[in-house]
């Protein structure tokens, strides 16, 4: 009779764990993309990081709620993080360049808007 080898279980993570993950994650691509295609170095990325923490701060003393800060998102830039992100999961990141494109021309159409 031949042995067959069990699978190997991982041990579970703790969630804390796993969004911290997440936000180490987001947060290097967040850094490495404003960076290396914005030209961001050491002094700017420290003043976006400091705002960053700021806003950061209106959730911690509960001045506003994650709810609060999309739709402050939404208003500001023209992106629903929420709708964003659904859509790029559901399409497996082939949406995105779609995505970048369309707001793209929003951007442009806003200000040439704004030149008039």
């Amino acid at each position: 009779m031949k042995r067959t080898k069990k699978p190997k279980s991982r041990p579970k993570k703790d969630p804390v764990d796993i969004v911290m993950d997440a936000n180490y994650l987001n947060m290097s691509i967040f850094f490495i993309t404003l960076n290396r295609c914005h030209g961001f170095g050491k002094k700017r990325l420290s003043d976006v990081l400091e705002s960053y923490l700021a806003l950061m701060d209106n959730i911690a003393d509960k001045r506003m709620t994650v709810k609060d800060m999309r739709k402050w998102c939404q208003e500001l830039t023209g992106i629903e993080v929420h709708d964003f992100l659904t859509d790029v999961m559901e399409n497996n990141y082939d949406g995105w360049t779609n995505k970048v494109e369309q707001f793209r021309q929003e951007a442009q159409n806003a200000k040439t808007r704004r030149l008039l």
